[in-house]
Parts: structure tokens; C-alpha cells; sequence
């Protein structure tokens, strides 16, 4: 069984007193640097390749997304907001992207060329056709899973989109570094990486001021499917 150590010096749950249920959660996770120079077959078909770009202006940094899924709440806050993905210079912005069920993304298209934005993957299938410069085409996300985005005239381009069960979920910084605004309660923490890599754990955040966690071990997830539960 394959361990993931987080590299907590301090992983501290400080209440905020939003009306008073909202704990900030934050911690340091590992990420994997060797994710963006890798290249992976996408699945969809042969000759698609799910590109990792190195350049941060391009990928936004992300490498990673951490999420808290609760274990007994069903009571979740729906999206209320859209989300975008843009299309400029040649290449998906953000490159990760993660959205909650339920989540309408907008595909903005910023190149001075025509773009096709599709996806073969299994939660959400579509193909948004041909669009020019400074037009958008929208879709909406209704089941969880992982979505590999592409564009049907420039097979270079690609992208992710992690469609979650909860909302709350994160973008750890270069070091790993994340924070999430969550109600006490029993939690599954998740860490999806780049490189298809998949941990979880199980937390508990205390209605207290403070908590620290140390040295939790995330447990590697070998049917990825269950990263989207």
C-alpha cells in the first residue's frame, strides 16, 4: 500500500466565527514537480496526448487540487456562480480547473482563430463545434468525474476539469500550501495530482479555535474513480 506523508509542521483549523460554524483549514501537502514534464496518452483516442506544461504563466501554477468531500452531510451549498476556461495562445487557461456539480463553465475563445472545444470523457461528453475570436460557448457540468479537454483544430491543446461532489476544494501554491473555509464535521481529505496520482485520508475538524494536525499519511487511491465519489 502505497503512503503519502503530508509534511505538516502545522496543520492548523482555526475557527473564523463566521456564523459561527466556519472553520479555516490549512496545511501543506507534497506536490509532485515532475507532473508538468510528462506527457500521458488522454484515452480518448490514439494520437491525443494530455499535455503537462511547465510554464506557469500557462498552467497558473496548478499542478494539484485538494478537496474536503463531508461524510455525513448531504446539505450542500449549490453553485451559484459560473465558472471560465479560456482559450489564448493556443492553449487551455486555466490548464486544471476544478468545478462542484452542478457548475456551468464558460469557454471563451481569445485566439485571433477559430477554436473546437470538445471532450470524450464518460461524466460529460460534447463537442462545442466552431467559434471565432471573442465568442463563448457554455456547458454544464451535472455529474462528478474527471474531464479531459481538447480542441478538434489544434491537437496540442488540452486541459483538465476535476467535476467534485463538494465546494470545497483548493489550489495548493508551489509548496504545496493550501487553505479551505469549511463547517466542522467529519471530513474525506482528497489530493489529486497532475500525474494522475489520487490520496486520501480522513480528518476530523473540531469546533475549537485551534487544531493542529501532524504528519497524517494519505493512502494512494487505486480505482480512481473513487477520487469523484
Amino acid at each position: 500500500m502505497n503512503i503519502l506523508k503530508l509534511s505538516m509542521s502545522a496543520f492548523l483549523v482555526m475557527l473564523l466565527g463566521v456564523n459561527g460554524d466556519s472553520v479555516l483549514v490549512s496545511g501543506k501537502i507534497p506536490v509532485n514537480s515532475k507532473a508538468a514534464e510528462k506527457q500521458k496518452s488522454s484515452g480518448a483516442y490514439p494520437g491525443r496526448v494530455v499535455k503537462r506544461n511547465s510554464d506557469p504563466k500557462i498552467n497558473s501554477l496548478r499542478k494539484a487540487v485538494v478537496y474536503l468531500i463531508p461524510q455525513n452531510s448531504t446539505d450542500l451549498p449549490k453553485p451559484t456562480e459560473k465558472a471560465r476556461l479560456d482559450q489564448i495562445d493556443f492553449n487551455f487557461i486555466p490548464h486544471i480547473l476544478a468545478i462542484q456539480v452542478g457548475t456551468t463553465v464558460d469557454f471563451y475563445n481569445l485566439d485571433p482563430v477559430f477554436h473546437n472545444v470538445f471532450s470524450f470523457s464518460k461524466p460529460k461528453k460534447f463537442d462545442l463545434g466552431r467559434y471565432p475570436k471573442n465568442h463563448f460557448k457554455s456547458v454544464t457540468f451535472d455529474k462528478p468525474g474527471l474531464v479531459k479537454l481538447f480542441c478538434e483544430i489544434h491537437s496540442d491543446m488540452s486541459s483538465f476539469i476535476l467535476v467534485l461532489n463538494t465546494p470545497f476544494f483548493t489550489y495548493p501554491d508551489l509548496e504545496g500550501k493550501f487553505t479551505l473555509n469549511v463547517p466542522p464535521g467529519d471530513y474525506y481529505l482528497r489530493v489529486w495530482q497532475e500525474d494522475g496520482d489520487a490520496w486520501q485520508t480522513q480528518i476530523k475538524v473540531p469546533d475549537e479555535q485551534t487544531y493542529s494536525l501532524n504528519n497524517v499519511q494519505l493512502q494512494e487511491l487505486k480505482q480512481k474513480e473513487k477520487m469523484f465519489e
